[in-house]
């Protein structure tokens, strides 16, 4: 089972490696695709990926690729999205744990909101533009040593 997870990981760092196009376009789209997922799309997150990649003027194969294969993520990144609004806004014991076992109040649910709609916004610029750069990196470092041969 390990081993064909690992295979399947090597299968897509490879399909995004070999991208043809400018290596910037490439980083753009996997970070645009990728980080789109952090947003409540409601079904419309491949269109909505498509769109914004035509915006920044990515690579729009790369974009759909990383918005599919991060979409494994969507609870965590909704998790995420809780726990950083709620420390970024002050709450205490509130986000998760006021959706999970606590009787049911109004206020909770409100506050969970705010903190994910503050956290989405948040972790979607942070984790785009942190993605951009490491996937910019790698895609040049992979072309450098591969372009030698």
């Amino acid at each position: 089972m390990l081993r064909r997870i690992k295979r399947y990981l090597r299968y897509e760092y490879l399909l995004f490696m070999r991208l043809k196009g400018n290596s910037i376009q490439i980083a753009r789209g996997i970070a645009v695709g990728a980080s789109i997922n952090f947003i409540p799309s409601m079904g419309l997150g491949l269109l909505l990926a498509y769109f914004i990649a035509g915006l920044f003027k990515t690579n729009r194969t790369a974009t759909l690729l990383s918005n599919m294969a991060s979409k494994v993520g969507v609870p965590f990144f909704y998790a995420a999205n809780i726990v950083l609004g709620d420390f970024l806004l002050g709450y205490e014991d509130e986000g998760l744990r006021a959706l999970i076992g606590q009787p049911f109040r109004w206020q909770s649910v409100a506050q969970t909101g705010e903190s994910f709609l503050l956290g989405a916004v948040v972790n979607t610029v942070v984790v785009g533009v942190l993605l951009y750069f490491v996937v910019l990196a790698g895609i040049r470092q992979y072309r450098q040593a591969h372009l030698k041969k």
